[in-house]
């Protein structure tokens, strides 16, 4: 039951950590450690920057291409919805766009309180987060992740917190309007 579990906290993280389609030349990351740029991006560039490789038992990997540990990730993006859960006092965002192939795709992100009296559905708004590199095993799966440093608590709240996909709501101060 544990491995499910995990297993839809990776997916569900991976939507979260959506991805750039800048090139890390154009960032001025190169892949190798803390380089500490800021890379600004939209929710759908951040989708496509994400890269993941793993077999599902024994190994999960995944990270950016153009970000590294210690860069400063800001995703400028207009909201398109915002939705308070008082399961986990926590305000959802999400970021809808194009979906390959017809459709949308959405990316969603955490945020501790309810704060939907200070942003509504199409407010143009920042988000800056730090990229955080983690690794660990759990039930005999090797991690190695980039997450976002804010919403990460540690493994254990990782995987056992499956109703925030194992992040945790990260503070207020990330957000702000445009």
């Amino acid at each position: 039951m544990k491995r499910p579990i995990a297993i839809i906290s990776i997916v569900c993280l991976m939507l979260v950590l959506v991805s750039c389609g800048c090139t890390e030349e154009e960032n001025g990351g190169n892949g190798t450690g803390p380089s500490g740029q800021t890379v600004t991006m939209t929710a759908e560039e951040l989708f496509n920057d994400m890269e993941m490789d793993t077999d599902w038992e024994t190994y999960i990997t995944m990270g950016f291409t153009s970000l590294d540990e210690g860069d400063t990730l800001v995703v400028q993006d207009n909201i398109s919805n915002i939705t308070y859960n008082p399961e986990i006092d926590g305000t959802e965002i999400i970021f809808e766009y194009p979906g390959q192939g017809g459709g949308s795709s959405s990316t969603k992100f955490l945020i501790e309180s309810d704060i939907t009296d200070s942003f509504s559905l199409d407010d143009e708004v920042k988000i800056a987060m730090t990229i955080k590199h983690v690794t660990f095993t759990y039930n005999g799966t090797a991690y190695d992740m980039e997450v976002f440093e804010e919403a990460w608590e540690s493994d254990e709240y990782y995987t056992s917190h499956p109703e925030t996909n194992g992040l945790k709501p990260m503070p207020q101060s990330v957000v702000e309007k445009v």
